[in-house]
């Protein structure tokens, strides 16, 4: 009988480490600045994105903290971040809060970020390192 409670209390465990998402994807470590974006009413941007003066970006380090912002030649702007890859998907935290959302997608990444006044954005990235 203690047998079977300890085998049942290890398998808990393992599915709650599983299921909390405790960890890291090390294979999206790096840099990547966005190519497009798509607001809520499904338009793309672009050419937005290739005229702006300052280009969005998200930096993944390995440790799970990393950094999104915007930069240009007169403008830098970018808050700390930490990220989890899980079971149920990956987060992109500020400040206690989770504040997106992201996914692998053709080489790149697909960032999804929700803001106050615009709702939700999608950024497709390209890694740059």
């Amino acid at each position: 009988m203690k047998k079977k409670i300890a085998a049942i209390a290890a398998i808990l465990i393992a599915l709650m480490a599983l299921l909390t998402g405790c960890g890291t994807n090390s294979s999206i470590v790096g840099e990547y600045v966005a190519y497009d974006y798509v607001t809520k009413d499904g338009a793309h941007h672009e050419e937005a994105v290739e005229n702006a003066l300052a280009e969005s970006y998200v930096i993944f380090r390995e440790d799970g903290t990393g950094e999104l912002g915007d930069r240009g030649a007169w403008y830098h702007d970018s808050t700390e971040i930490q990220w989890k890859s899980g079971l149920f998907g990956n987060k992109i935290m500020a400040d206690g809060y989770t504040v997106g959302k992201f996914r692998e997608k053709d080489g790149g990444l697909e960032i999804t970020l929700y803001y106050e006044e615009e709702g939700k954005v999608v950024f497709l990235m390209e890694r740059v390192s």
